[in-house]
């Protein structure tokens, strides 16, 4: 009828109008933020510099070691804890089973020179120049230079009678040693600068891990960068590299 034809005309403006509002509202919402499975890794981590509380390397992460310490999560069931304390690097992997785990770091600051510090029933370090084929490397076993950590215990005894208890072999260390993963100290000596590349091999029941994903020794393309920071240790050994430059020329 002629009468409704201005109602019928100002409906259809407003379903428009609703229309286009809605659309341009939902270009303009914030994104989903992504799961942490599908955050990439991050390239550049600035370490933080702690309050000062100790860290016993036993690999149990008591409560307060770490809380001032940066956690990424490089897996869906490790995370990595990092923090200086008095210029020294430490640095913490929590596993979601930790029991048996082998881990090898691969640390450069020069992309020349990279130690590996190995870590299993006994600790190692290796010393080596890219690039690397097929990331078989060799580190002497029971040596460690300016870094330590905690390594896989045992006790023969102990386990002796656990077996003659009849009680199931793989509850041993997890029962009598229990470990949340692995702690590591660096002294500042082992790296020069303030600039650290990293890269992380790490096996537990469930299979291998490498952190970053893709990375290898055949350069450190893509390999974890640390930022570490200036502190007046830093800042001492900085002193002395620029007196003994100044000496020798």
């Amino acid at each position: 009828m002629p009468g409704r034809q201005p109602w019928t005309n100002f409906f259809l403006f407003f379903l428009i109008i609703s229309i286009l509002a809605g659309v341009l509202f939902a270009q303009a919402s914030p994104q989903a933020e992504p799961s942490p499975s599908s955050v990439p890794a991050q390239e550049t981590i600035a370490v933080p510099e702690g309050n000062g509380k100790p860290v016993l390397l036993d690999g149990l992460f008591a409560r307060g070691e770490w809380d001032d310490a940066l956690r990424v999560s490089i897996h869906d069931r490790i995370k990595l804890f990092l923090k200086v304390n008095s210029g020294h690097l430490f640095l913490g992997l929590k596993y979601e089973e930790a029991v048996g785990v082998v881990t090898d770091i691969w640390m450069t600051s020069d992309d020349k020179i990279v130690f590996q510090l190995h870590s299993l029933g006994q600790l190692g370090e290796g010393v080596l120049s890219l690039l690397v084929a097929d990331d078989k490397t060799e580190a002497i076993m029971g040596y460690t230079k300016d870094w330590d950590a905690n390594e896989i215990k045992s006790d023969s005894k102990k386990k002796a009678e656990w077996q003659a208890a009849g009680r199931p072999k793989e509850g041993y260390r997890q029962t009598l040693f229990p470990s949340d993963g692995k702690e590591f100290q660096i002294v500042p000596s082992k790296y020069s600068g303030r600039r650290l590349k990293m890269r992380l091999m790490s096996g537990d029941s469930k299979g291998l891990v490498i952190y970053p994903e893709k990375t290898d020794l055949k350069s450190t393309e893509n390999w974890l960068e640390l930022v570490v920071p200036k502190t007046k240790r830093t800042e001492d050994q900085e002193a002395e590299k620029h007196v003994g430059f100044q000496e020798e020329t």
